[in-house]
């Protein structure tokens, strides 16, 4: 299930990216920068904590 629903949100992030380079007239959406790839990395962890935390606590705070 868990498989399933990164490839759902890894494709929607994709195609958002994509529509929002073209919105913007750029030919190509270009390569991503360290610095971002790291803060959306971190923001990623950090989502995952939150979902291991509520399977954890059973919802419960």
């Amino acid at each position: 299930m868990g498989g399933v629903l990164g490839v759902a949100v890894g494709l929607l992030a994709a195609y958002f990216y994509v529509r929002a380079s073209e919105e913007s007239n750029v030919e190509s959406p270009g390569r991503i920068k360290a610095m971002d790839a790291l803060g959306l990395a971190v923001a990623l962890l950090s989502i995952v904590r939150q979902i291991t935390d509520l399977g954890a606590n059973g919802g419960k705070k």
